[in-house]
């Protein structure tokens, strides 16, 4: 009988995409079976996932550059392993994270985070580079329940991670740019982020009857909402070019509009050049009341370098976007 392959970190976080985008598509993925030596189901789970390098495992005593072997900081409570086939499991979605907290880069952290909790799965084979409308793999909730049943205590740097993480993660992200959005807005100036108020993710705004005769819906979602600031943002993606979807929108936007909200439109264009990024940023704050920080050169330079990683940028010389 083979000892179980337990996948952690990134790899797990994979699985879990994986299993999520085929159920999406209504089958089962099945995972490397129950044969051949445990480098060669790594490799076999590794190739399925589309890993070019080893597969992260933890408690594992097999050695092999198939596998890339940690230690189960903290432990692996039982109701935290998901079985995935036969003598495979994974670590859950909010372990995984955890696990990956302090080992790779916050903003790494951060868009699994957003993905994990929201209704968007990555996928490059999709025409948009990723399919929504999809259940979450986790919550915030259970990623505080996970962290309070590994810490034991401890103020390790990876707790540390997981705790700030916490402070602008928030459920129900719709798209990739909806999290990059919330990401870049709430997280830490630390980071590079800009530190302001999080947001909620595309909550519900029922409509009266007179506002819904302004829209074919009964209720509005805006993609970023601070309801206590009444202010609402949107990302105008590509679909918002489709003629159909700018007539919907304009009903929306004037339904958001007579609900007594300021609502702020953002393009990518937005998101990619530096002037009209700091001036998107520089409206949300004043609109949410936070005290402008005198910007030093170090605070700039990471919030360009945040502005770069997560959203690219286009030329002045019209020979198109840069791809980070």
């Amino acid at each position: 009988m083979h000892a179980p392959l337990i996948l952690s970190h990134e790899s797990a976080l994979l699985c879990h995409r994986a299993v999520r985008l085929a159920r999406a598509r209504g089958h089962e993925l099945v995972l490397g079976g129950g044969h051949g030596s445990v480098p060669a189901r790594a490799r076999a789970i590794a190739s399925q996932l589309g890993l070019l390098g080893p597969l992260d495992v933890t408690e594992s005593r097999s050695r092999s550059d198939s596998l890339s072997t940690h230690p189960a900081r903290g432990g692996i409570p039982t109701n935290q392993l998901v079985p995935i086939a036969e003598d495979v499991f994974a670590c859950s979605p909010q372990l995984a994270l955890c696990q990956l907290a302090g080992s790779c880069s916050q903003v790494a952290l951060g868009l699994y985070a957003f993905e994990a909790v929201g209704a968007f799965a990555i996928d490059r084979a999709a025409d948009a580079g990723f399919e929504t409308d999809l259940a979450p793999l986790t919550s915030t909730l259970e990623i505080l329940e996970c962290l309070g049943q590994l810490e034991h205590g401890t103020d390790s740097r990876w707790v540390r991670e997981v705790r700030r993480l916490l402070g602008y993660l928030a459920d129900g992200a719709a798209s990739p740019a909806e999290a990059k959005l919330a990401l870049a807005i709430g997280s830490p100036r630390s980071m590079g982020g800009y530190g302001l108020p999080r947001p909620e993710l595309n909550v519900d705004i029922r409509l009266s009857k007179e506002l819904a005769m302004l829209t074919d819906k009964r209720s509005v979602r805006p993609d970023l909402l601070w309801q206590s600031h009444e202010l609402a943002l949107d990302y105008l993606g590509q679909i918002h070019a489709d003629p159909r979807r700018m007539e919907q929108d304009v009903g929306r936007d004037n339904a958001i509009a007579a609900l007594g909200l300021h609502h702020i439109r953002v393009t990518k264009l937005q998101t990619q050049r530096p002037d009209l990024y700091r001036g998107l940023m520089d409206e949300l704050r004043m609109r949410l009341g936070v005290r402008q920080h005198m910007p030093t050169p170090k605070a700039i330079a990471k919030q360009e370098s945040l502005r770069h990683l997560l959203f690219g940028t286009v030329r002045s010389d019209d020979l198109g976007p840069i791809l980070f």
